[in-house]
Protein backbone atom coordinates (compact mmCIF):
# COMPACT_ATOMS: atom_id res chain seq x y z
CA UNK A 1 0.00 0.00 0.00
CA UNK A 2 2.59 2.54 0.75
CA UNK A 3 4.40 1.83 -2.27
CA UNK A 4 1.16 2.42 -4.06
CA UNK A 5 0.90 5.66 -2.55
CA UNK A 6 4.46 6.84 -3.43
CA UNK A 7 3.82 5.37 -6.92
CA UNK A 8 0.96 7.66 -7.34
CA UNK A 9 2.57 10.61 -5.79
CA UNK A 10 5.61 10.28 -7.79
CA UNK A 11 3.19 10.04 -11.19
CA UNK A 12 1.01 13.23 -10.00
CA UNK A 13 4.81 15.15 -9.32
CA UNK A 14 5.87 13.97 -12.80
CA UNK A 15 2.52 14.65 -14.41
CA UNK A 16 3.24 16.36 -17.94
CA UNK A 17 2.18 19.93 -18.03
CA UNK A 18 2.24 21.95 -22.16
CA UNK A 19 4.29 24.76 -21.73
CA UNK A 20 3.14 26.87 -24.79
CA UNK A 21 3.13 30.27 -25.66
CA UNK A 22 -0.31 31.36 -26.34
CA UNK A 23 -1.04 34.95 -26.01
CA UNK A 24 -2.15 34.92 -29.93
CA UNK A 25 -4.51 31.94 -29.43
CA UNK A 26 -6.78 33.97 -26.76
CA UNK A 27 -7.23 36.78 -29.60
CA UNK A 28 -7.69 34.34 -32.45
CA UNK A 29 -11.90 34.06 -32.65
CA UNK A 30 -11.38 37.92 -33.05
CA UNK A 31 -9.02 38.44 -35.36
CA UNK A 32 -11.45 35.19 -37.36
CA UNK A 33 -14.53 37.76 -36.73
CA UNK A 34 -12.40 40.61 -38.10
CA UNK A 35 -11.22 38.49 -41.37
CA UNK A 36 -14.98 37.29 -42.09
CA UNK A 37 -16.24 40.57 -41.48
CA UNK A 38 -13.75 41.94 -44.17
CA UNK A 39 -14.57 42.33 -47.62
CA UNK A 40 -12.08 41.54 -50.53
CA UNK A 41 -8.81 42.73 -50.05
CA UNK A 42 -7.11 44.86 -53.59
CA UNK A 43 -3.45 44.26 -53.98
CA UNK A 44 -1.62 47.69 -54.58
CA UNK A 45 1.83 47.87 -56.35
CA UNK A 46 4.58 50.15 -54.93
CA UNK A 47 3.71 52.59 -57.76
CA UNK A 48 -0.19 52.61 -56.80
CA UNK A 49 0.92 53.56 -53.43
CA UNK A 50 -0.08 57.80 -53.05
CA UNK A 51 2.02 59.69 -51.40
CA UNK A 52 0.07 61.60 -49.03
CA UNK A 53 3.13 64.13 -48.23
CA UNK A 54 3.30 65.44 -51.70
CA UNK A 55 -0.22 67.19 -51.28
CA UNK A 56 0.46 68.56 -47.53
CA UNK A 57 3.45 68.22 -45.92
CA UNK A 58 1.87 67.91 -42.82
CA UNK A 59 0.69 64.32 -43.42
CA UNK A 60 2.82 61.29 -42.96
CA UNK A 61 0.11 59.10 -43.12
CA UNK A 62 -0.58 57.30 -46.28
CA UNK A 63 -3.76 55.00 -46.00
CA UNK A 64 -5.90 54.68 -49.09
CA UNK A 65 -8.30 52.41 -47.55
CA UNK A 66 -9.12 54.24 -43.98
CA UNK A 67 -7.86 51.41 -41.95
CA UNK A 68 -7.21 53.86 -39.10
CA UNK A 69 -9.30 56.61 -38.25
CA UNK A 70 -9.26 60.14 -38.49
CA UNK A 71 -8.09 60.58 -34.89
CA UNK A 72 -5.49 58.17 -35.18
CA UNK A 73 -4.20 59.54 -38.24
CA UNK A 74 -4.13 63.14 -36.79
CA UNK A 75 -2.36 61.86 -33.98
CA UNK A 76 0.30 60.26 -35.96
CA UNK A 77 0.69 63.02 -38.45
CA UNK A 78 1.50 65.35 -35.14
CA UNK A 79 3.71 63.55 -33.55
CA UNK A 80 6.07 63.07 -36.58
CA UNK A 81 5.59 66.62 -37.56
CA UNK A 82 6.65 67.55 -33.85
CA UNK A 83 9.48 65.15 -34.88
CA UNK A 84 10.80 66.18 -38.34
CA UNK A 85 10.63 70.09 -37.17
CA UNK A 86 13.06 69.42 -34.08
CA UNK A 87 15.35 67.07 -35.39
CA UNK A 88 14.96 66.61 -39.36
CA UNK A 89 13.90 62.88 -39.18
CA UNK A 90 11.56 62.36 -41.89
CA UNK A 91 8.90 59.33 -41.28
CA UNK A 92 6.20 57.92 -43.14
CA UNK A 93 3.70 55.91 -42.23
CA UNK A 94 1.61 53.30 -45.17
CA UNK A 95 -1.51 51.10 -44.43
CA UNK A 96 -2.33 48.97 -46.99
CA UNK A 97 -5.08 45.47 -47.37
CA UNK A 98 -2.71 44.16 -49.51
CA UNK A 99 0.10 43.86 -51.65
CA UNK A 100 -0.44 40.40 -53.33
CA UNK A 101 1.85 37.96 -53.10
CA UNK A 102 5.06 40.33 -52.75
CA UNK A 103 7.35 40.10 -50.22
CA UNK A 104 6.96 43.20 -47.63
CA UNK A 105 10.73 43.42 -47.23
CA UNK A 106 10.94 44.33 -51.20
CA UNK A 107 8.34 46.40 -50.91
CA UNK A 108 8.78 48.33 -47.65
CA UNK A 109 12.71 48.79 -49.79
CA UNK A 110 11.73 49.46 -53.14
CA UNK A 111 8.67 52.03 -51.74
CA UNK A 112 11.22 53.67 -49.60
CA UNK A 113 13.93 54.54 -52.34
CA UNK A 114 10.85 55.43 -54.29
CA UNK A 115 9.58 58.01 -52.18
CA UNK A 116 13.28 59.01 -50.56
CA UNK A 117 12.18 59.31 -47.10
CA UNK A 118 14.87 61.23 -44.99
CA UNK A 119 17.30 64.19 -45.61
CA UNK A 120 19.43 63.08 -48.35
CA UNK A 121 22.81 63.84 -46.51
CA UNK A 122 21.59 62.28 -43.39
CA UNK A 123 19.70 59.71 -44.79
CA UNK A 124 17.59 59.69 -41.47
CA UNK A 125 14.69 58.41 -43.13
CA UNK A 126 12.17 55.47 -41.41
CA UNK A 127 9.17 53.67 -43.02
CA UNK A 128 6.34 51.96 -41.19
CA UNK A 129 4.55 49.66 -43.59
CA UNK A 130 1.53 47.73 -42.32
CA UNK A 131 -0.39 45.03 -44.57
CA UNK A 132 -3.22 43.62 -43.37
CA UNK A 133 -3.97 41.10 -45.02
CA UNK A 134 -0.24 39.57 -44.55
CA UNK A 135 -0.85 40.42 -40.96
CA UNK A 136 2.58 42.12 -40.46
CA UNK A 137 4.63 45.22 -39.95
CA UNK A 138 7.86 46.46 -41.47
CA UNK A 139 10.11 48.78 -40.15
CA UNK A 140 12.60 49.97 -43.11
CA UNK A 141 15.09 52.52 -41.70
CA UNK A 142 17.45 54.50 -43.40
CA UNK A 143 21.58 54.58 -43.13
CA UNK A 144 21.36 57.11 -41.14
CA UNK A 145 18.81 55.86 -37.78
CA UNK A 146 20.43 52.14 -38.11
CA UNK A 147 22.52 53.26 -35.06
CA UNK A 148 19.76 54.39 -33.12
CA UNK A 149 17.27 52.48 -34.36
CA UNK A 150 18.53 49.17 -34.59
CA UNK A 151 16.92 46.47 -36.06
CA UNK A 152 16.86 44.30 -32.51
CA UNK A 153 14.73 47.74 -31.40
CA UNK A 154 12.29 47.85 -34.13
CA UNK A 155 11.81 44.54 -33.60
CA UNK A 156 11.50 44.85 -29.55
CA UNK A 157 9.18 48.12 -30.45
CA UNK A 158 6.83 46.15 -33.11
CA UNK A 159 6.58 43.15 -30.35
CA UNK A 160 6.04 45.51 -27.25
CA UNK A 161 3.75 48.08 -28.46
CA UNK A 162 2.00 47.04 -31.94
CA UNK A 163 1.44 43.42 -32.11
CA UNK A 164 -0.71 42.77 -29.13
CA UNK A 165 -2.88 45.05 -30.11
CA UNK A 166 -2.90 44.21 -33.91
CA UNK A 167 -3.79 40.97 -32.42
CA UNK A 168 -7.17 42.18 -31.61
CA UNK A 169 -7.58 43.53 -34.61
CA UNK A 170 -7.06 47.33 -32.99
CA UNK A 171 -5.33 49.03 -35.89
CA UNK A 172 -5.52 52.83 -34.14
CA UNK A 173 -4.41 51.47 -30.84
CA UNK A 174 -0.95 49.22 -31.77
CA UNK A 175 -0.25 51.81 -34.69
CA UNK A 176 -0.36 54.77 -32.00
CA UNK A 177 1.93 53.18 -29.51
CA UNK A 178 4.16 51.85 -31.70
CA UNK A 179 4.92 55.39 -33.29
CA UNK A 180 4.86 56.60 -30.48
CA UNK A 181 7.44 54.62 -28.50
CA UNK A 182 9.35 55.51 -32.09
CA UNK A 183 9.30 58.84 -31.45
CA UNK A 184 10.56 59.06 -28.11
CA UNK A 185 13.90 57.03 -28.71
CA UNK A 186 14.40 59.01 -31.78
CA UNK A 187 14.13 62.24 -29.88
CA UNK A 188 16.35 60.68 -27.10
CA UNK A 189 13.44 61.01 -24.69
CA UNK A 190 14.34 57.08 -24.08
CA UNK A 191 17.37 55.68 -24.13
CA UNK A 192 17.46 53.06 -26.61
CA UNK A 193 19.29 50.52 -24.38
CA UNK A 194 16.57 50.96 -21.24
CA UNK A 195 13.62 50.24 -23.69
CA UNK A 196 11.82 46.99 -23.43
CA UNK A 197 13.71 45.38 -20.44
CA UNK A 198 10.80 43.50 -20.02
CA UNK A 199 9.94 41.21 -23.02
CA UNK A 200 5.92 41.50 -24.91
CA UNK A 201 6.05 38.14 -23.88
CA UNK A 202 6.76 38.27 -20.52
CA UNK A 203 2.92 37.96 -19.36
CA UNK A 204 2.36 34.79 -21.64
CA UNK A 205 1.10 32.22 -19.49
CA UNK A 206 1.87 28.58 -19.40
CA UNK A 207 -0.87 25.72 -19.95
CA UNK A 208 -2.39 22.59 -18.01
CA UNK A 209 -3.52 19.68 -19.76
CA UNK A 210 -7.13 21.00 -19.43
CA UNK A 211 -5.91 24.18 -20.82
CA UNK A 212 -5.01 23.09 -23.74
CA UNK A 213 -8.16 20.82 -23.77
CA UNK A 214 -9.87 23.94 -23.65
CA UNK A 215 -8.19 25.54 -26.71
CA UNK A 216 -8.29 22.74 -28.80
CA UNK A 217 -12.19 23.20 -28.14
CA UNK A 218 -12.13 26.82 -29.20
CA UNK A 219 -10.25 25.48 -32.53
CA UNK A 220 -13.25 23.83 -32.98
CA UNK A 221 -15.56 26.13 -32.61
CA UNK A 222 -13.64 28.53 -34.71
CA UNK A 223 -13.38 25.68 -37.78
CA UNK A 224 -17.30 25.79 -37.73
CA UNK A 225 -17.78 29.39 -37.14
CA UNK A 226 -15.46 29.73 -40.32
CA UNK A 227 -17.84 26.61 -42.15
CA UNK A 228 -21.14 28.34 -41.19
CA UNK A 229 -19.82 32.31 -42.62
CA UNK A 230 -18.88 30.44 -46.04
CA UNK A 231 -22.19 29.67 -46.18
CA UNK A 232 -24.43 32.38 -47.52
CA UNK A 233 -26.46 33.84 -45.31
CA UNK A 234 -30.16 33.23 -45.47
CA UNK A 235 -32.21 35.93 -46.92
CA UNK A 236 -35.18 37.11 -44.32
CA UNK A 237 -36.95 38.18 -47.12
CA UNK A 238 -37.10 35.08 -49.74
CA UNK A 239 -35.64 32.53 -47.16
CA UNK A 240 -32.90 31.80 -49.51
CA UNK A 241 -29.44 31.33 -48.72
CA UNK A 242 -28.02 34.19 -51.07
CA UNK A 243 -27.33 36.84 -49.11
CA UNK A 244 -23.46 38.41 -50.38
CA UNK A 245 -21.86 41.12 -48.73
CA UNK A 246 -21.30 44.17 -50.93
CA UNK A 247 -19.26 46.49 -48.37
CA UNK A 248 -17.81 46.62 -45.11
CA UNK A 249 -17.30 50.49 -43.71
CA UNK A 250 -15.54 50.98 -40.71
CA UNK A 251 -17.56 54.15 -39.13
CA UNK A 252 -17.48 56.32 -36.01
CA UNK A 253 -19.85 58.15 -33.70
CA UNK A 254 -20.10 60.75 -31.43
CA UNK A 255 -20.57 59.92 -27.69
CA UNK A 256 -19.67 63.80 -26.73
CA UNK A 257 -16.29 64.82 -24.32
CA UNK A 258 -13.94 63.64 -27.08
CA UNK A 259 -15.01 59.79 -27.12
CA UNK A 260 -16.14 57.62 -29.92
CA UNK A 261 -17.90 54.81 -30.16
CA UNK A 262 -16.44 52.45 -33.68
CA UNK A 263 -18.53 50.32 -35.50
CA UNK A 264 -18.21 47.81 -38.25
CA UNK A 265 -21.49 48.46 -40.93
CA UNK A 266 -21.60 45.20 -42.93
CA UNK A 267 -23.87 45.39 -45.83
CA UNK A 268 -25.85 42.25 -47.68
CA UNK A 269 -27.99 42.12 -50.66
CA UNK A 270 -29.52 39.03 -51.75
CA UNK A 271 -28.76 37.90 -54.79
CA UNK A 272 -32.19 36.19 -55.28
CA UNK A 273 -34.87 38.80 -54.56
CA UNK A 274 -32.51 41.92 -54.53
CA UNK A 275 -33.23 42.43 -50.42
CA UNK A 276 -30.70 44.67 -49.13
CA UNK A 277 -29.78 44.45 -45.51
CA UNK A 278 -27.24 45.98 -43.07
CA UNK A 279 -25.69 44.07 -39.41
CA UNK A 280 -23.24 46.66 -37.28
CA UNK A 281 -20.63 45.77 -34.98
CA UNK A 282 -18.82 47.62 -32.05
CA UNK A 283 -15.43 48.11 -32.86
CA UNK A 284 -14.65 50.37 -29.80
CA UNK A 285 -10.93 51.82 -28.62
CA UNK A 286 -10.46 51.64 -24.75
CA UNK A 287 -10.95 55.04 -23.32
CA UNK A 288 -7.22 55.85 -23.09
CA UNK A 289 -6.68 55.86 -26.69
CA UNK A 290 -9.81 57.77 -27.17
CA UNK A 291 -9.11 60.50 -24.66
CA UNK A 292 -5.44 60.63 -26.35
CA UNK A 293 -6.50 60.74 -30.03
CA UNK A 294 -9.65 63.45 -29.63
CA UNK A 295 -6.39 65.65 -27.79
CA UNK A 296 -4.61 64.91 -30.90
CA UNK A 297 -7.70 66.09 -32.96
CA UNK A 298 -7.75 69.19 -31.20
CA UNK A 299 -4.26 70.26 -31.42
CA UNK A 300 -3.86 69.83 -34.62
CA UNK A 301 -7.39 71.77 -35.52
CA UNK A 302 -5.65 74.13 -33.28
CA UNK A 303 -2.39 73.94 -35.79
CA UNK A 304 -4.63 74.48 -39.02
CA UNK A 305 -6.06 77.77 -37.75
CA UNK A 306 -3.22 79.47 -37.12
CA UNK A 307 -1.34 78.28 -40.13
CA UNK A 308 -4.15 79.47 -42.43
CA UNK A 309 -3.90 76.28 -45.06
CA UNK A 310 -1.27 73.61 -45.79
CA UNK A 311 0.83 73.53 -48.83
CA UNK A 312 2.69 69.83 -50.51
CA UNK A 313 6.16 69.33 -49.69
CA UNK A 314 8.38 66.19 -50.67
CA UNK A 315 10.86 63.93 -48.54
CA UNK A 316 14.58 64.68 -48.98
CA UNK A 317 15.71 61.83 -50.96
CA UNK A 318 16.84 59.98 -48.45
CA UNK A 319 17.94 55.97 -48.92
CA UNK A 320 17.97 52.87 -47.44
CA UNK A 321 20.06 49.30 -47.21
CA UNK A 322 17.84 47.78 -46.15
CA UNK A 323 17.78 47.89 -42.25
CA UNK A 324 15.04 47.45 -39.61
CA UNK A 325 12.22 44.75 -38.72
CA UNK A 326 9.41 42.69 -39.42
CA UNK A 327 6.78 41.11 -37.01
CA UNK A 328 3.91 38.83 -37.66
CA UNK A 329 0.70 38.37 -35.41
Amino acid sequence: MQDKTAMNTSGARHKPRYRLKVTWLRSLLIMVCVALLSGPLSAMTVDEVPNIHLKDARQYVTDPSNILSTAARDSINLMLGQLEEGSGIEVAVVMLPSIGNDDIFDFAHNLFRKWGIGKKKENNGLLVLFVMDQHKVRFTTGYGLEGTLTDALSKRIQMNEMVPAFKEGKWDEGMVKGVRATVAILKGEVAADQYGATSANGNDEELTTFDVIAISMVFIIIILVIVLACRDKKCPKCKKHAMKTVSTQRLKIALGHGRVKRIIRTTYVCQNCGHQITHDTDDNDDDKLNAALAAASIARMAMRGSSGGSTGGSFGGGSTGGGGSTSGW
